[in-house]
């Protein structure tokens, strides 16, 4: 029977371990074919769908063209509109330079020109700017202007092809600054106040090779056109049209901006081009993009059967490689199940894997899982053998608290009988000084860190009240603190070591007169500032600007092991211990003006007693 029932619980191990793979092997499969499967529905979604993306694709690109077309003339608009802004540019204008005498005449020619250069400076696209005036006066921002461009330009004039609209001229190549250029002209006519009489000609010479930047700056294999009117300004040599092809393309572009579509689809030679048209507001220029639509579908056929390809052959191989490792995984993991399932007591056995296993495994997370649950029976095993000790330990720390109770209460007692006496003999002073002390002891071993502001002011006045029979009418206390205040939650013993600095230091050369006052205010930033200033010796710049830098210091290293050369641990210890529970922005700062005065401003959160108390990390005290 024993030999069965073995038999039959290596072949439970068996199908457990069999399921278990068969289940992670089944959720990978699921979920590729799942991937697949959403893959074909991508794949065999509607055609009109991809192509109204592609037409819709096609529609932003030409606006942000357009636009971009748009501000090569916005950028430069306002000399269209110079003559009735500037009274002095329309005077200049209206009038023949011959009137003028030669120094005149440099000035206004000098005020012009530098005009039209600060506009177009800016430009990138503007090569050249001229203002052909009525009287034949040419000024431009460059400094020598041809002959042959002057009667070119007034060759368009004299055409009677101008209108109130930009005239835009075909691509040619001029030399502007002794480089020649590739250039497309545009021509505006300045009206007089009349709206009848031209009053000047402005033109901007757009450089060829830069408007190819602008409308060519991607790789999308679709054709874009430029033209004006019946003019083709520019065609980026891409969607495959060419000639009579374009001519048809410029048509079907004006019939759409005419009928208000900015897309549509156009039939040529058999083809179908998806086609899109914009026109410019600000320069009259129309943007057309175009692409053959078996073009911008076969480049996502082309994506999809890549796709589908790789991920095919990638599940393969990642499946082929899953199984393998899955495999070598579940061994370390039957290990660590027949080990758990044999731990009896608290002694847990730890799980011991082979090189092999461990190099199979590498530093993923079921060695990761195996190491854990070692160091985890390590730590248990350990534990149950100091249990003992430990409780021990305790009870012996307990009989010694006991013991360390008994001197308190004694020194109380002690102190109690003394002022006891003290009243009986009437003798006040030591009445007064035992009390105090009775006090400031009581105040120090009390078991809480966090008191009220009004607690930590008591403690401070049970000191002062031993100082001053020690130094008899040579300071006196000043207390201005809100009454709203005094109920917030500051730290123990952070103003009394302020106050014995300012006895010790500030007024110890002073035998009478001597102030030190406690003052306390909020900040908007939710902050208390409470300060503790006197009328003492102060502290010369060199020095303050020493005990400042080692207060910030301290504040950032949290060290507190060190003073101001002897005499300044308290302050020392007050910053640190602040800057160390609050945070690294808390803290003292000490100002001070030689030979008359000496203030310790202590920033501290501002808690209020009903809100809990939080160190540096947020955690609750």
């Amino acid at each position: 029977m024993a030999g069965k029932h073995g038999i039959y619980e290596k072949w439970v191990k068996g199908r457990r371990r069999k399921s278990v793979r068969l289940e992670v092997l089944t959720i990978f499969l699921i979920f590729i074919v799942i991937i697949m499967g959403v893959s074909l529905m991508i794949y065999n979604q509607n055609i009109s769908e991809l192509r109204q993306a592609d037409i819709n694709h096609l529609t932003e690109s030409s606006k942000q063209l357009a636009y971009s077309v748009d501000s090569i003339i916005l950028d430069v608009g306002s000399l269209f509109n110079l003559h009735y802004q500037d009274q002095r540019m329309c005077n200049i204008i209206n009038h023949s330079k011959s009137q003028y005498d030669e120094v005149t005449r440099f000035q206004n020619t000098t005020y012009v020109e530098g005009t039209i250069n600060h506009v177009v400076s800016n430009s990138k696209y503007i090569k050249r700017c001229c203002i052909f005036s009525a009287n034949g006066d040419v000024y431009s921002n460059i400094s020598s202007v041809f002959q042959d461009y002057k009667d070119y330009i007034w060759g368009i004039v004299d055409s009677g092809k101008l209108g109130r609209s930009i005239f835009y001229t075909d691509p040619e190549i001029w030399s502007i600054g002794q480089v020649d250029y590739k250039v497309v002209t545009a021509v505006k006519v300045l009206y007089s106040y009349n709206g009848t009489s031209p009053l000047a000609y402005v033109t901007l010479d757009i450089g060829y090779s830069e408007l190819d930047r602008l409308l060519n700056s991607t790789d999308n294999p679709a054709g874009t056109l430029l033209f004006f009117e019946d003019m083709q300004i520019y065609n980026n040599r891409k969607g495959g049209l060419y000639g009579e092809q374009l001519t048809e393309v410029q048509e079907k572009a004006k019939q759409m901006v005419n009928d208000g579509h900015e897309q549509d689809i156009l039939r040529i030679d058999g083809l179908d081009y998806l086609m899109t048209a914009i026109r410019s507001e600000s320069s009259g220029w129309t943007v057309v993009r175009y692409i053959a639509e078996k073009e911008a579908l076969r480049s996502i056929t082309e994506h999809k059967i890549r796709d589908i390809t790789v991920l095919l052959v990638t599940t393969a191989v990642v499946f082929m490689i899953y199984y393998y490792r899955i495999k070598q995984i579940m061994e370390p993991l039957a290990k660590m199940d027949e080990v758990i399932r044999h731990n009896k007591g608290t002694s847990l056995q730890k799980v011991y894997l082979s090189r092999e296993d461990e190099w199979l495994l590498g530093n993923n997370e079921i060695r990761n899982v195996i190491q854990n649950y070692n160091s985890m029976a390590e730590r248990i095993n350990e534990y149950a053998r100091k249990t003992l000790l430990y409780e021990i330990e305790q009870k012996e720390a307990q009989i010694k608290m006991l013991t360390y109770q008994i001197n308190p209460h004694f020194l109380y007692n002690t102190l109690n009988t003394i002022s006891a006496i003290a009243e009986i003999e009437n003798m006040e002073n030591i009445v007064e000084i035992t009390d105090s002390i009775s006090n400031i002891f009581r105040y120090n071993l009390k078991g809480d860190s966090i008191v009220t502001l009004r607690e930590e002011i008591g403690h401070v006045k049970d000191y002062v009240q031993i100082q001053k029979y020690r130094f008899p009418d040579q300071f006196e206390m000043i207390y201005e603190i809100p009454e709203e205040i005094y109920s917030m939650k500051v730290m123990k013993f952070i103003l009394q070591p302020l106050v014995e600095n300012s006895i010790s230091h500030g007024l110890f050369d002073k035998p009478e007169g001597g102030q030190i006052t406690i003052s306390a205010a909020l900040t908007e930033e939710g902050d208390m500032l409470l300060t503790v200033s006197d009328n003492g010796i102060g502290i010369n710049k060199k020095q303050l600007e020493e005990m400042n830098q080692k207060l910030f210091e301290y504040r950032v290293n949290m060290n507190s092991g060190k003073d101001f050369g002897g005499d300044g641990i308290g302050i020392i210890n007050v910053n640190a211990r602040v800057s160390g529970y609050y945070g690294k922005e808390y803290g003292i700062t000490l100002y001070s003006e030689y030979g008359r005065w000496t203030r310790a401003v202590l920033r501290i959160k501002a808690l209020r007693d009903e809100e809990p108390e939080t160190g540096r990390a947020g955690e609750t005290i």
